[in-house]
């Protein structure tokens, strides 16, 4: 006879048998739901507010196939989610390269130019060799009590 103790923590000397396969679980209800409120919500504005009305059936419809996909087919609401994640990088990469870096070139480049050559230092970084200290006079604290709420 084994140990009791030791096959009830770690019954090592039984044969363990194949793990089994993991089941490949549809998406929560609660997803398949939100997901489609949220594009009928849409629908329903476009049709009814934008007055849309071809664009509003569009997007009724595709919530629901997202909705029948969802409950029923959940590989075809697989492949839709993943076509959305894909669609949603995407656009993201293109607003990033194709919106932040102009934005950058056109704003904020040319201002560092134009206070640079006006000679102007906003964050007191430059350098000066004729000071002792680069300590910064600040005005004494009248009251400890502001220390105590920073922000």
């Amino acid at each position: 006879m084994y140990n009791t103790v030791s096959s009830v923590v770690w019954p090592w000397r039984e044969k363990l048998s194949a793990p089994a396969a993991p089941k490949k679980a549809g998406p929560k209800a609660s997803s398949v739901l939100i997901q489609a409120a949220v594009m009928a919500a849409i629908g329903a504005g476009l049709y009814f507010w934008l007055e849309h009305t071809a664009m509003g059936l569009v997007v009724w419809c595709l919530a629901g196939v997202v909705l029948v996909s969802g409950f029923f087919l959940p590989p075809v609401f697989r492949a839709i989610e993943r076509f959305g994640q894909w669609l949603g990088r995407a656009v993201g990469a293109i607003l990033t390269w194709g919106l932040l870096a102009p934005f950058y070139y056109i704003v904020f480049f040319p201002m560092h130019l134009a206070q640079k050559l006006s000679g102007k230092d906003p964050l007191q970084r430059r350098l000066h060799s004729s000071d002792a200290t680069y300590w910064t006079p600040r005005p004494p604290v009248r009251n400890p009590a502001q220390y105590r709420k920073q922000f």
